[in-house]
């Protein structure tokens, strides 16, 4: 009998003992809710062609009626002033300037720094009802003043017969005129992709989805060099408010147990992620008695940014097997992270 009682407080101890250590681990986990890397690139910032954030251009802070060339980075094909656009108040998606590229226009903007990852480029246009020539919206890969050159995207707006497609082999739209529209390029340098929609009233179209390297030249770089907007005979089109951003990639680092049960989201993208929501679930145990679901949602985290995230019964009861699964997205990134764990449920202790 007193063996018996021996080994029951050695039992009880060793338990004990167990529990105390697992405490102490959360408690030092807890300290750390939101770890930032030291290569952070969250702050936004914008030197001359390279993109460090954010890029956009409204043309609001340029006169009416000025020259593009050698404004915010702008210039005419091959540095030649000859062939500049001109800031317009005529029409304007944010107020009060666009750029209007006419007959025999032809401008470029280069970027420098954009050649991994994932990036979202977009543009709104405006084709007024008496385009009755040619215009095209191109992305390089490749370009300096006087070559090389290297396209990977040409957008053609035909006002000839009415339509706007993406060349060679996209799917082909009449135009709707007079009303402002978008055009969003995702550009997937790690899987060299570029998917192209075009936004109007009737919701979202996918002009085109191919290679990024071979989508027009062919045997170009993964990169993006530039942006060019070339006007042909009769062209007026308004173009106004591009942008350039870094995607944010979300991902579940890891699911850990204990007392409870955490896990942490890390971006691992370039771009910030905006309104990051997650659910938690855990399921499972004798009978199937645990069944736990948390929600939860943070308003952003940074490129090199990590955030944990806690079931909301901070202590789990049970015994048996068990399920864990994580998800999560953002409103402004492009699909979602998620990951599952097996484990078992050992009284207070949930072992991951």
């Amino acid at each position: 009998m007193k063996k018996r009682n021996n080994i029951l407080k050695l039992s009880v101890l060793l338990i004990s003992t167990v529990m105390i250590l697992s405490i102490i681990d959360v408690a030092a986990e807890d300290i750390i809710e939101l770890k930032k890397s030291s290569n952070d690139t969250s702050t936004i910032s914008y030197s001359g062609n390279n993109i460090q954030g954010d890029w956009v251009e409204s043309f609001d802070f340029y006169a009416a009626g000025s020259s593009l060339h050698g404004q915010g980075g702008w210039t005419g094909w091959d540095n030649n002033p000859a062939v500049t656009a001109y800031v317009s108040e005529s029409q304007c998606h944010t107020y009060p300037n666009s750029v209007l590229i006419g007959s025999m226009q032809n401008v470029v903007h280069q970027f420098t720094g954009v050649s991994s990852k994932i990036w979202r480029f977009t543009v709104y246009l405006l084709i007024p009802s008496f385009l009755s020539g040619f215009c095209s919206l191109n992305l390089l890969n490749t370009y300096s003043h006087g070559g090389p050159y290297s396209w990977s995207t040409a957008i053609r707006i035909n006002g000839n017969d009415g339509t706007i497609y993406s060349d060679p082999g996209g799917t082909v739209l009449s135009l709707d005129y007079g009303k402002w529209h978008l055009l969003e390029f995702i550009i997937n340098f790690e899987e060299n992709t570029q998917s192209i929609y075009y936004v109007h009233e009737h919701g979202w179209v996918l002009l085109d989805s191919k290679s990024w390297t071979e989508g027009y030249t062919g045997g170009g770089a993964l990169n993006l060099a530039g942006v060019q907007l070339v006007g042909t005979y009769n062209s007026n089109i308004y173009f106004d408010t591009f942008t350039l951003r870094g995607i944010p990639e979300l991902e579940i680092k890891s699911i850990k147990g204990g007392l409870g049960v955490k896990a942490v989201i890390a971006n691992t993208g370039i771009g910030n992620a905006d309104s990051v929501y997650w659910t938690m679930f855990v399921q499972g145990g004798m009978l199937n008695l645990i069944n736990l679901t948390t929600d939860g949602d943070f308003s952003s985290l940074g490129p090199g940014e990590e955030q944990m995230i806690k079931c909301e019964q901070p202590v789990i009861f049970g015994f048996g097997k068990i399920a864990v699964g994580v998800f999560t997205a953002a409103d402004n990134g492009i699909g979602y992270a998620q990951e599952y764990k097996q484990g078992f449920q050992l009284l207070f202790l949930t072992l991951i």
